[in-house]
């Protein structure tokens, strides 16, 4: 009886895992195709086709759900920057690949309709806040790690104005050359001035006297 009780206790494990997944994967999809103002437990349950209560089971609150579908985007990314981090080739040649790979990813229909809504939203709401602010540290972060091995020994205020630089700028370019907008068509350039002007700074601005 023991082994049958374990067998059915997997099986709604893995149930309840596939479960959690799909309600992610369509709270995701309302977020980015209604905004947060379109955002609601129930919109995302009829999108899974559960009852609310049902949702609440896995997901207490409209926060709770929207922290996790977060950290799903950020798990996302960890994975290309993994990639990207270990990739073939020089430190300088890594830290290039990074950078085209966070411009270029401003063209994607998702990533532009996702962050500026994280951004509104985060202007209104403490925990989208707190939220955003955790997203951010995390890229400023695997950029950090890309950074030292292209420049080991920065001055560490340097460091961490360079990075907050660096990432604002990618995250400003979202508005101009993000999917749809006037200026996609110089996403090329904008790489390249981008690494340009990072290369420069970090040759020039942040090293120890």
């Amino acid at each position: 009886m023991g082994s049958i009780r374990g067998s059915g206790s997997v099986g709604h494990s893995n149930k309840g895992r596939a479960r959690r997944q799909d309600i992610l994967d369509q709270a995701l999809e309302v977020f980015i195709e209604e905004g947060y103002a379109g955002f609601s437990a129930r919109e995302v349950a009829r999108q899974v086709g559960i009852s609310v209560g049902n949702l609440h089971y896995y997901f207490p609150s409209k926060e709770a759900l929207l922290s996790e579908m977060l950290d799903r985007i950020i798990d996302q990314y960890a994975d290309q920057f993994e990639v990207l981090r270990h990739a073939e080739g020089s430190a300088r040649e890594r830290f290039v690949g990074l950078i085209s790979f966070l411009i270029h990813d401003l063209g994607s229909d998702r990533t532009s309709a996702l962050f500026p809504e994280i951004w509104a939203l985060a202007n209104h709401d403490p925990e989208a806040a707190a939220l955003m602010d955790k997203m951010y540290a995390w890229e400023r972060a695997r950029l950090g790690e890309a950074l030292d091995d292209l420049a080991p020994g920065l001055d560490p205020t340097c460091r961490e104005t360079l990075l907050l630089f660096i990432s604002a700028s990618i995250e400003g370019l979202t508005m101009f050359i993000g999917h749809g907008k006037s200026h996609t068509h110089l996403t090329d350039a904008m790489v390249d001035l981008a690494l340009a002007s990072y290369l420069h700074l970090v040759d020039n601005a942040c090293r120890q006297p």
